[in-house]
């Protein structure tokens, strides 16, 4: 009995030996073979050449075109209002603020003048900026436009194609984030207009031009807050344009759309008809 259970440990103990004996007789296959020694040939590695990329799909690249278009049309029509609303506005405002300021208009006291000079003077001057840029930046759906046709030249991928597809579509998630923003900035304007209503009618000092001057101001900043937050409620065009062509649907040729414009100071409205 002892014997062998002695035996069985001493198997145990010269087993992994006789593996590490058996491993250090194989050789390392890059040694030159011993004179006499038969080596099995290893063949070379296949070569490894870059798969070539796969085409997109004609039927998806047709259709994000055709919204590509109308994304870019659409905010080139867009950039061009707001730029002339821009420069109206910026002209009204400076023009008037100025006047109003230094004018003893419609018998306004010295608190009266400058709050209303001043307050249109800013968004006179924001306004104009604002014009300006429009004017002057090409819209970014007209410049991914123009990298869409530049990839339809030099043969458009599948790869390519997603890229512009997760463009449209980081679009439409920007749009809804400020359609969100939008709707806070409309309720907290309107909030603001009432206080300045409230205040006008409230304060100590005023005469009846500056109350209701103040009124009129307060009365325009709660109109412009409310309208604010009513349109964030509309869903924009690049919200649709992402949701029905992640539809499979295309632009209709026939479709009427209207939509906000929001600028400082300015609020309009577009369609397409």
């Amino acid at each position: 009995m002892r014997s062998a259970v002695l035996g069985g440990l001493l198997l145990l103990l010269l087993a992994p030996r006789a593996a590490l004996a058996q491993d250090a007789s194989v050789g390392d296959p890059s040694e030159p073979a011993a004179p006499g020694e038969v080596t099995e040939a290893v063949p070379p590695p296949p070569d490894v050449l870059p798969s070539a990329p796969s085409a997109a799909d004609p039927a998806r690249a047709a259709r994000l075109e055709a919204w590509l278009d109308v994304r870019a049309s659409d905010d080139q029509r867009d950039a061009i209002l707001a730029g002339v609303s821009g420069f109206v506005g910026g002209a009204v405002g400076i023009g008037g603020g100025v006047w109003i300021w230094t004018d003893q208009l419609f018998g306004l006291t010295d608190f009266g003048r400058p709050m209303i000079g001043s307050l249109l003077v800013a968004l006179g001057a924001l306004e104009l900026g604002l014009g300006i840029v429009a004017f002057a930046a090409p819209p970014v759906s007209a410049q991914r436009l123009a990298r869409w046709r530049l990839a339809i030249e030099g043969g458009l991928g599948a790869e390519e194609l997603a890229s512009f597809e997760g463009e449209l579509r980081a679009d439409a998630d920007a749009a809804r984030q400020g359609r969100w923003i939008t709707m806070a900035g409309g309720a907290g304007l309107a909030l603001a207009g009432a206080g300045v209503a409230t205040l006008a009618g409230t304060l100590e000092g005023l005469s009846e031009l500056d109350r209701l001057y103040g009124g009129v101001v307060g009365g325009a900043y709660g109109l412009f807050g409310l309208l604010l937050f009513a349109t964030s409620f509309i869903e924009s065009p690049t919200e649709t344009a992402w949701s029905q062509y992640s539809l499979g649907q295309g632009p209709r040729a026939s479709a009427i759309s209207i939509r906000p414009i929001v600028g400082a100071g300015s609020l309009g409205l577009a369609g397409t008809f």
